[in-house]
């Protein structure tokens, strides 16, 4: 506990209260030095008639084990956190909790001040580790022409640009790194107008511009087609990532000899730049390299493109099978009693009309004589007009509301 006496410690003076390390405070934050009512000269520090104060320390909940991997935890200064270990061949989940894909670790940290577990306070199980389906080189390179707004030049650098790489992937050279176009191809060509240029890539270098022209910027990507080289993932994205630059020399040397003019606008030569070696997983995966992987989210979740985060499945769907990506309804008729539902066993039927729950799934309650149930799936009932009530118990429409009764 932290004193502040501005004061000191004389009769008549006060002190503030505080905790470190954001602990809660219990009892009054502000006390007294006061003179005792037996002995006049004696003085105590009076606190009112609330307990004496303390800082409130929150004891951290042990952590359920993961399915397919284990937890280590030590204490800290404050708390304690837990590392998720995941088996062979399985993989730590891509978020939990809503987090970000890219920052979830699998580190849990639980502050003795709250006593909760942060991200989330269960750990999820270990997912299947999965390959990713493609490597991408991402590059780009800059034309100059006279209108940079003109979709017919744009249209026309696009479709040349198309052209030759459809002609390159048929040259010796190409196909003694890439023997299969359907492999190994060139991808994703984009075009953009404007004067700032875009990040692709972390190897990515400001050049010059002709400041007399405007800039197209042209985007692409060289795409690889997975497959396991070597005795690790490692091992197979770096032998990956030598053939990839490979193919990229190729371009560059096609850039230089001129086969990429076109008579509208003219190639920057020194502005082709290539970035960082990246992975493509399917869709509702994200790509993880540190593991050169895909990961999926936890049981009971699904990725959102947009958010891109892992969000719970709702109510009345579940995510059992980690070899689906989205996640599956119950049945007609039949509903979960919370989202980020894990098992389709916990799918139950709704509640008729006439009967809630609080979640308004079984087991459910009848409406009481003095209330009717007009919905399925309530959590509540309606109640009848002052005065009024039904005849039996779990009426479903007001008109059951009838006749007057008194207290």
């Amino acid at each position: 506990m932290k004193l502040t006496c501005p004061e000191g410690f004389i009769y008549g003076s006060s002190c503030n209260l505080s905790c470190r390390g954001s602990y809660p405070l219990i009892g009054n934050d502000q006390m007294y030095c006061d003179r005792n009512s037996t002995n006049s000269r004696s003085t105590y520090w009076n606190w009112g008639n609330g307990p004496k104060p303390y800082c409130k320390q929150n004891n951290c909940p042990s952590l359920a084990a993961p399915a397919h991997g284990a937890l280590t935890c030590d204490k800290w200064t404050y708390g304690r956190q837990c590392m998720l270990h995941c088996n062979d061949h399985y993989d730590i989940p891509a978020a939990a909790g809503g987090g970000s894909v890219a920052r979830f670790t699998g580190q849990f940290t639980c502050s003795t001040s709250s006593g909760k577990w942060s991200p989330v306070e269960s750990v999820p199980g270990c997912s299947v580790r999965r390959d990713p389906s493609n490597f991408v080189l991402p590059a780009e390179v800059y034309y100059y022409s006279g209108s940079c707004n003109d979709n017919k030049t744009q249209d026309t650098i696009k479709a040349h640009f198309i052209q030759e790489m459809q002609t390159l992937q048929s040259d010796p050279g190409w196909q003694g790194i890439c023997p299969n176009t359907h492999d190994c191809n060139v991808h994703n060509v984009d075009i953009t107008c404007g004067t700032t240029r875009r990040r692709r890539g972390s190897q990515y270098i400001r050049r010059r511009r002709q400041s007399q022209q405007a800039s197209i910027l042209l985007s692409f990507d060289i795409k690889l087609k997975w497959k396991t080289l070597g005795n690790s993932s490692l091992d197979t994205y770096h032998r990956f990532d030598t053939l990839a630059k490979g193919l990229g020399s190729i371009i560059e040397n096609k850039a230089r000899s001129g086969s990429l003019d076109v008579p509208v606008s003219s190639l920057d030569t020194d502005s082709l730049q290539f970035g960082q070696l990246g992975i493509r997983c399917e869709p509702g995966r994200y790509p993880r390299l540190t593991t050169i992987s895909c990961a999926s989210c936890p049981l009971g979740s699904t990725y959102d493109f947009t958010v891109r985060k892992c969000v719970l499945c709702p109510k009345g769907m579940f995510r059992d099978n980690d070899d689906h990506v989205t996640c599956s309804s119950c049945p007609l008729g039949m509903s979960t009693p919370s989202n980020g539902t894990v098992n389709s066993t916990e799918c139950r039927p709704i509640c008729k009309k006439g009967y809630y729950s609080l979640d308004g799934i079984e087991p459910c309650t009848p409406c009481s004589r003095l209330e009717y149930g007009p919905s399925t799936f309530a959590t509540k009932c309606e109640k009848c007009i002052r005065g009024m009530m039904t005849n039996s118990s779990a009426s479903t429409q007001a008109s059951d509301c009838l006749g007057w009764y008194s207290n």
